[in-house]
């Protein structure tokens, strides 16, 4: 039974306890209902600072590389075989699965030489963490503070491919926990194995390449999953600052980080102190023999056969599909050039445009300066007496010694810029400020084209644009080129006039090959006063001559004579659409 309270004292107190039960009961609720909206606003205006639902419709992105495209053309047997790259920088993909196991117990992990590689100076716990090493960060944030500077970073391969893939490089709060933010989520879609292999294929490497693949294949000419210890050392070693790192740039700067590498790796257990030694000294050797251009890059290796064809079919691929498609796309483009048809059109046509320079007599005199500065105080007085030309120049030694420099030394350099620019703006500006082919010093030499079409399907099989593509020398000629047709025109225009044949309403004015003509000098009074006296190239007239004789001797006055004949307005319509077709 419920016992009744009996004195007066007893029941205010009863009161006055419930009264405060009641009164912290409630103050704890609204405490805790606010220390949870707190929180839940804290959390969503982080939310709304470093993310946002469209995160999560791009987490797929992370998984897909911008892949050169190649160009195909036909070999002998009918089969399309690689002829051109296109891209801005070299990737390679390289899966993980791919990367041989390390034998133990030379190695105590068995993981691929670059994994231990990259994860003991990257991200040693990297399989341990969920995406941001807490522990890490801890531990920069002291050897940071006693150090004064930034001397150890804290992110995680993970953040690393967030940066890489949706990021900018630009170093702030924002962007810090927008990377976090991210790297929780990649963590949450991908397995690790994953997310390495996406960091290993994204991380520049320095001299235009991206990813291991790339980079192997540049610096030691091998594929990733055939390289040493000391080779996969050097590519770790560069992912903080690939040119001040760069054996190629900076060999004394690249070995000693490079000892910093293989330091990580006895620190983390990974190779034993006699062995890293061992595989440090057998990087001498690389060293020793590394004799290359420290301006060398990927571009320069990419493959292009036909320089010529591979510009044209760019220019023409930039108009339609755009260059962030085309360097990136990853595309198969396949043409209708002919590889054996290609390979003959060059040896026919660039030995014999390089003769007739020759005795043309087109070379340039290369010792303007030293003839300047022996005669050139008395050479006034002798062009003087004998009427001589003058042999003085419109450029400055300073201009004449860039443009020398620029053509044997800096050209493929302007070119590799103006292809990241996506234009030919510099290399135009600059062959027109400082190379100008039309001064005095320096004559142009002979210049050609050759384009192979089959009749029957229009398919272009062979392309050479000039005497050798170079930055100041990639004009595609059969395209490019507008010159006056001359007698290449009188074909067309016998055969209109012949399609014509049967429609003139004065039957004798029909023209076919058996047809005569006066082969004999015209002259034209024109409407201006001026006077036109079209002659044969050889100034000799034959007389009365067939139309095919005409044509095999590419008589003048007998193309003229077709036209006054048949009437230009009866042939006009035919002419400009056989024009078309022939371009």
């Amino acid at each position: 039974m419920k016992r009744e309270p009996v004195g007066l004292f007893e029941k205010y107190f009863i009161i006055w306890f419930r009264s405060l039960t009641e009164t912290i009961w409630t103050g704890e609720r609204k405490l805790r209902n606010t220390v949870i909206a707190i929180l839940v606003l804290g959390g969503l205006n982080v939310f709304l600072l470093t993310g946002s639902v469209r995160d999560f419709f791009r987490l797929e992105e992370a998984s897909k590389y911008d892949i050169p495209s190649t160009l195909y053309g036909l070999n002998e047997k009918g089969e399309y075989e690689a002829i051109a790259e296109y891209y801005k920088f070299s990737r390679i993909p390289v899966q993980l699965d791919s990367l041989p196991k390390e034998e133990k117990p030379y190695s105590q992990d068995d993981r691929h030489k670059l994994i231990q590689c990259f994860l003991s100076t990257e991200d040693n716990s990297f399989y341990s963490h969920s995406g941001i090493d807490f522990k890490g960060i801890a531990r920069a944030f002291v050897v940071n503070i006693l150090a004064g500077r930034v001397k150890e970073g804290a992110s995680t391969i993970t953040q690393q491919v967030a940066r890489l893939k949706y990021l900018t490089i630009e170093r702030s709060l924002a962007r810090k926990a927008r990377e976090a933010w991210l790297a929780v989520l990649l963590e949450a879609v991908y397995p690790k194995d994953k997310i390495l292999e996406v960091y290993l294929n994204e991380i520049p490497l320095g001299h235009g390449t991206i990813g291991v693949g790339a980079a192997s294949r540049f610096y030691f000419r091998k594929e990733a999953k055939d390289i040493s210890w000391g080779e996969a050392a050097i590519l770790a070693s560069l992912t903080t600052r690939p040119t001040l790192f760069s054996p190629i740039v900076n060999p004394h700067s690249s070995m000693s980080k490079v000892r910093v590498v293989f330091r990580k790796l006895i620190e983390n257990g990974r190779l034993s102190v006699s062995d890293a030694e061992k595989e440090y000294a057998s990087l001498q050797d690389y060293y020793i023999n590394l004799n290359r251009s420290p301006n060398d890059s990927a571009f320069s290796d990419r493959l292009n056969r036909f320089p010529y064809v591979t510009e044209y079919v760019r220019k023409n691929l930039i108009r339609t599909i755009g260059s962030e498609r085309l360097y990136n796309g990853g595309l198969k483009i396949y043409s209708t050039i002919e590889i054996r048809h290609q390979e003959e059109a060059e040896k026919s046509l660039l030995p014999a445009l390089q003769r007739q320079t020759i005795e043309s007599n087109q070379r340039a005199f290369r010792n303007v300066d030293a003839f300047d500065d022996i005669y050139g105080s008395s050479f006034s007085i002798i062009a003087d007496l004998y009427d001589l030309p003058d042999f003085k120049f419109k450029i400055s030694r300073s201009e004449r010694t860039f443009s020398s420099a620029y053509q044997e030394e800096l050209r493929d350099l302007f070119s590799t810029l103006n292809l990241l620019v996506g234009d030919d703006v510099l290399g135009d500006w600059i062959d027109k400020n400082y190379t100008s082919q039309s001064t005095k010093d320096h004559l142009l030499p002979v210049e050609g084209s050759l384009i192979a079409i089959r009749p029957n399907t229009g398919y272009i099989t062979a392309l050479v644009g000039g005497s050798g593509f170079r930055s100041d020398n990639q004009q595609i000629r059969p395209f490019q080129a507008f010159r006056q047709p001359g007698s290449a025109f009188k074909p067309i225009l016998y055969a209109t006039a012949m399609d014509y044949s049967g429609k003139n309403p004065d039957p004798e004015k029909n023209v076919t090959p058996a047809t005569l003509f006066a082969d004999s000098p015209l002259q034209y009074l024109m409407e201006d006063g001026d006077e036109w006296a079209p002659e044969n190239y050889s100034a000799e007239y034959s007389g009365f001559i067939l139309l095919r004789k005409a044509l095999e001797q590419s008589k003048n006055s007998v193309a003229v004579r077709v036209l006054e004949q048949v009437g230009l307005s009866n042939l006009m319509a035919t002419l400009i659409l056989n024009s078309l077709r022939t371009n």
